[in-house]
This record gives C-alpha cells, sequence and structure tokens, in this order.
C-alpha cells in the first residue's frame, strides 16, 4: 500500500465517522394541555449515563442537542409532577418528542378503567377495531387497543378527567366521544357504521 492511499484510505475513514447534527425538540404540558416550563429533560444511555440536558422555555418547548444516535432513553421532570421516561431511538436531523406529565402522587396510581365494546349498526360485536383514548387538551394519545372477537376492549387511564375516546373498525368507519372520567370503572358502547 502506497503512503498516499493510506492517506486517502484514512481521510475516508474520518469522513465517514462525522455526523450530522442530531436534537430531540418537543413540547411538554399537563393533562390540559397548559404548558410547563422549566421541566429538567435529559437524554440517558440505557444504562442511565446522562448525555445531553436542557429545560423546557415558558412557552413549554425545548431544543436539546444528543452527541450519539440510536437507543436513548428521555426523561422529563418537574417537582410536584410524575417524571415521565421513554426509550427512542434517535436518527439523523430530529426527533420530536412531546410530552404530557401528570401531578404527581405519592403512592402507584389507582388506575381507572375504561371497558368498551364496539358493534356494527346491527349491533353485532366488530373485532379489530382499534380505540384510542387521549387527553382532550393536548389531544395526547394515552392508550391504544384493539378490539377482541367479541368486540370487547379495556383501557387504563391515571386520572379522572375528560378523555376522547376515538374508535376505527378494520373497514375505515368510526366515531369519537368525549368521555369524563369520574369513577373507577366506565362502561361504554360505540357503534362504528
Amino acid at each position: 500500500m502506497t503512503i498516499f492511499t493510506a492517506a486517502a484510505l484514512v481521510i475516508f475513514l474520518a469522513q465517514g465517522q462525522r455526523t450530522e447534527p442530531t436534537r430531540v425538540d418537543g413540547r411538554i404540558c399537563d393533562y390540559r394541555g397548559t404548558v410547563l416550563h422549566s421541566v429538567a429533560v435529559s437524554v440517558e444511555t440505557l444504562d442511565g449515563k446522562t448525555i445531553a440536558s436542557t429545560s423546557t422555555q415558558p412557552d413549554g418547548t425545548y431544543s436539546v442537542s444528543v452527541p450519539v444516535r440510536g437507543e436513548v432513553r428521555l426523561r422529563a421532570s418537574l417537582t410536584g409532577f410524575v417524571s415521565v421516561e421513554k426509550e427512542i431511538v434517535v436518527g439523523r436531523g430530529v426527533t420530536l418528542w412531546d410530552v404530557g406529565m401528570a401531578v404527581g402522587l405519592l403512592a402507584d396510581p389507582i388506575w381507572n378503567v375504561i371497558q368498551g365494546t364496539v358493534v356494527d349498526s346491527q349491533g353485532r360485536p366488530v373485532s379489530d377495531a382499534t380505540a384510542t383514548i387521549s387527553t382532550l387538551y393536548g389531544h395526547r394519545q394515552i392508550s391504544q387497543v384493539r378490539s377482541n372477537a367479541r368486540g370487547e376492549f379495556n383501557m387504563r387511564v391515571a386520572e379522572q378527567a375528560p378523555y376522547v375516546l376515538t374508535v376505527a373498525s378494520p373497514g375505515g368507519n368510526g366515531d369519537a366521544r368525549l368521555l369524563n372520567i369520574r369513577e373507577a370503572k366506565t362502561a361504554v358502547q360505540v357503534t362504528v357504521r
């Protein structure tokens, strides 16, 4: 190998190690959609080492540069609120992570159960329908499940609050409705036409 070839190989390898800037952007609010200021947002390796951090601006937004690509853990924390974390894969460019935070609890949450049935216009069960529960304000998705062969589905939410339930049948028909969760168990029947 000539010196020229070896030098070209070193330059090629060094260029291959360069990465475009990678960052995670998002907005953090509570379940009512009120933006949260000064939320600590950290990016960690999966073994818990913090590799980047920032905090939210007065409008609830944040942007943090991430020095690596691949799987990382994002964590959002603010005194008085339950910390939120999620493992994501960070790629080239910008990755979005919008977060909804709930007021802190001293004990494990008492789950509120939503038991639903999806039927067609003749009252027959609709299997494999997608049911999604989202916050009323901010429209943050809380849970998504599919109905079983009897058209039944079960979901859990941690807080008694207003939510939006959206149900879509495999054929594309659907329904959306407001659910005001005020009891530990809420039953709902959804007709998709």
